[in-house]
């Protein structure tokens, strides 16, 4: 009797044993999965050096990409950088870029992106910057000055080089 308790015990210990083995990873593992982010900027508001209003792309590990536009808040005397993040197709990103440039002629304009609401001021003199403010979804407010030609080469053209001009035909070149 005596051998055959020995015998429940050993099992029951090998069992304990190899129950602790198999979830002491789980509990004690500290090297997560890994997620991997490719990042690349897409526009700036300089054509060939990296200025302030700039778009970055980002495509991460099973998320949708999403765009992050990064301006100078221009809110208060004390200048920050802020962002807005924004999940977009290019055919979104087209339209975004139709309404801006709008902007330039339109008095006002409103329109949601995500959480946030841009709105638009048309220039009061030709030449000045469209001032553009970011209402986000926690109540603040960020202000951003565009120029005309820092949008073209933020969200026009140069953003999507299979996008290139047309000729006189009406094709596109490529």
């Amino acid at each position: 009797m005596s051998e055959n308790n020995s015998c429940i015990r050993s099992r029951f210990l090998w069992s304990l044993s190899l129950m602790l083995f198999l979830t002491a990873p789980l509990a004690y593992g500290q090297i997560g999965e890994v997620i991997q982010e490719n990042k690349m900027i897409v526009g700036s508001a300089r054509a060939t050096t990296l200025e302030l209003p700039f778009i970055e792309y980002a495509e991460v590990t099973d998320m949708p990409p999403y765009y992050t536009l990064w301006y100078w808040d221009d809110t208060t005397t004390d200048r920050k950088v802020r962002s807005l993040e924004f999940h977009a197709t290019e055919l979104e990103l087209d339209y975004l870029y139709n309404v801006l440039k709008e902007g330039f002629d339109v008095s006002m304009q409103r329109i949601e992106i995500g959480e946030s609401r841009l709105v638009t001021r048309r220039p009061l003199r030709p030449g000045q910057p469209l001032k553009i403010n970011i209402y986000y979804g926690d109540d603040s407010v960020g202000t951003l000055y565009l120029k005309e030609g820092a949008l073209e080469t933020l969200l026009g053209n140069p953003r999507n080089p299979v996008h290139t001009k047309a000729d006189l035909a009406g094709t596109i070149i490529e």
